[in-house]
Parts: C-alpha cells; structure tokens; sequence
C-alpha cells in the first residue's frame, strides 16, 4: 500500500466493476468482493406491474 499527501484535498473518484470487455468483445467476469451484483440485478431485472 503506498500512501501519498497533497497540500490540499483532491477529489478521489472509484470505479467499481465486475466484468469488463476487452478490445475483441471478450467479456472477463471478476469476483464481486462487496456484493453489489446482487443489487444492481434487482434494480435492472426488476418487474413493475402495468
């Protein structure tokens, strides 16, 4: 772990992902270590009634 120190704060943006493509289209799936697969699942498959 490598630890750095600005003089003043600067904005830090994470991104989270699971799966990513390559340049060919070839999807690689990642170990979803916090859980959030799950969740998004919900959020996109979910089925609202008409």
């Amino acid at each position: 772990m490598r630890r750095y120190v600005f003089a003043a704060p600067i904005p830090l943006y994470v991104r989270y992902v699971t799966c990513e493509a390559n340049s060919k289209g070839n999807i690689t799936f990642y170990h979803d270590i916090y859980g959030k697969d799950e969740e998004l699942k919900q959020l996109l498959f979910a089925r609202e009634e008409i």
